[in-house]
């Protein structure tokens, strides 16, 4: 028993000094979920870490973009210069791409955009390519001041309909006008 906990020590021993930590880092979107109006120019951000753990700098600057026909016939797209050098434990927030509306886009429209990063060494790859968490979500609303406009149109043209047919259950519960006096 204590041959073979010997061995298993000396094993262990062996390979934690034979262990490296290689290059460890992530991204994100900065807002994962957007809802823009129909007119709305959407920039993207993103957030890059290079975790503490990491045995070297990271330079981040090759994104993949997946093309989807979902979003591409409303939105023109322009992808940012991504160059971002960090070290171990940094992080980084930075401007990743555009989408700028073709023609007004119908209120309902959803799309999901795609993407990956790899850290780089000028052009070239050095890493594999990486996703982030989430994917970034974005939804066309109705614009607020379109919801309020009609709900300020609507509420007074009600409230007139309903003075005017004063119902009789309302009539009764005030009794007959009192004159004045």
């Amino acid at each position: 028993m204590t041959k073979t906990y010997h061995s298993l020590v000396v094993a262990l021993a062996l390979a934690s000094t034979c262990a490296r930590a290689d290059l460890i880092w992530s991204w994100n979107y900065s807002d994962p979920n957007v809802f823009v109006g129909p007119d709305d120019t959407i920039e993207v951000y993103i957030e890059i870490l290079n975790d503490p753990l990491s045995t070297g700098g990271l330079h981040v600057g090759l994104p993949i973009v997946s093309i989807e026909p979902a979003w591409e016939q409303y939105y023109s797209f322009s992808l940012g210069t991504l160059d971002v050098d960090l070290a171990p434990g940094m992080s980084t927030t930075v401007y990743y791409c555009t989408f700028s509306p073709k023609m007004t886009v119908p209120v309902g429209t959803a799309f999901t955009f795609n993407s990956s990063i790899a850290p780089s060494s000028g052009i070239e790859p050095v890493g594999p390519w990486l996703g982030p968490d989430e994917d970034l979500q974005i939804a066309v609303i109705p614009e607020p001041t379109t919801v309020c406009l009609l709900l300020c149109g609507v509420i007074p043209l009600l409230m007139k309909q309903i003075r005017r047919t004063r119902p009789s259950w309302l009539s009764a519960a005030r009794g007959p006008p009192q004159p004045e006096g």
